[in-house]
């Protein structure tokens, strides 16, 4: 698994995205794409993206000559899907570069080894999701409603600075799932696998529910909340902070370690554990 100091990751955003900027490929065309309508992002394979918040669809896209009359964007049914051509889905565009400007980012998915990279936005709601080794690597959600984040396999969700109503945040495999900061009133954490998912700077919510199977690490030791409840079946580990009330179930050789002093509820069936980190 892979550590993160805690102010590492809103710098590691930054840096990557200016190696994006910068690392075009030699002799690269640019096409400017305007009138596309669509509410939904889906990028696919090995490509790069940039994603912003403008005042309308404005997509530009750079690479050899070659690949851009290929056309390698298409929209279907309300999605606008990147790293594929309509006519050419085979065709290889890792080295094609994408600039998306769009009034509205709601839904934001990742198939493939690609790279996304999302600057601050504000919104009603948000869904972003990877499947697969890519990464998707977002500055900061100011969502008025709720916020899911969703990982399948061995890629990573990375975020500086989340504020929401509610958060889900569900990972499935291997891969990491961390953020800096958050503020939500409900959030919900489920991790299946052996993947881990962190606040890595400060965070705050009313409700925090952890739910884990297999041996993943959650750690939210920086998140304080009001009432917290963790259920773990397998090896995993929940580290949380301060909070009132923490309700635990454990089966098999889990452990929960806490701060502060909260009222304490525990169901241990097997070798597991519930203790103060304190």
């Amino acid at each position: 698994m892979k550590a993160i100091t805690q102010r590492s990751l809103a710098a590691g955003i930054i840096s990557t995205l200016l190696a994006v900027t910068l690392s075009l490929p030699a002799g690269a065309e640019t096409l400017k794409v305007e009138g596309l309508e669509f509410d939904r992002i889906l990028v696919k394979g090995s490509v790069q993206v940039q994603i912003m918040q403008g005042d309308d669809n404005l997509l530009m896209v750079k690479g050899q000559e070659g690949k851009l009359e290929k056309r390698p964007f298409y929209v279907s049914d309300g999605t606008l899907v990147l790293g594929q051509s309509r006519e050419k889905h085979r065709e290889n565009f890792s080295r094609v570069k994408y600039k998306l400007s769009t009034p509205n980012i709601e839904h934001v998915e990742l198939n493939g080894s690609g790279d996304v990279y999302v600057r601050p936005f504000k919104t009603k709601s948000f869904y972003g999701a990877v499947e697969g080794s890519g990464d998707i690597k977002l500055f900061s959600i100011d969502a008025s409603d709720d916020v899911t984040l969703q990982l399948s396999g061995s890629g990573d969700i990375k975020v500086a600075e989340l504020n929401a109503t509610g958060v889900a945040l569900v990972l499935s495999g291997s891969g990491d799932l961390h953020l800096q900061e958050m503020e939500a009133k409900d959030t919900d954490a489920s991790l299946n696998g052996s993947g881990d998912m962190s606040v890595q700077g400060k965070g705050y919510t009313e409700r925090l529910q952890i739910n884990i199977v297999g041996s993943g690490d959650i750690d939210f030791r920086a998140m304080d909340a009001e009432k917290v409840e963790v259920n773990i079946v397998g090896s995993g580990v929940a580290r949380v902070g301060e909070s009132e009330i923490l309700d635990v179930s454990i089966m098999g050789s889990g452990d929960v370690r806490y701060s502060g002093r909260p009222s304490v509820d525990q169901s241990v069936m097997g070798s597991g554990s519930v203790e103060s980190a304190d």
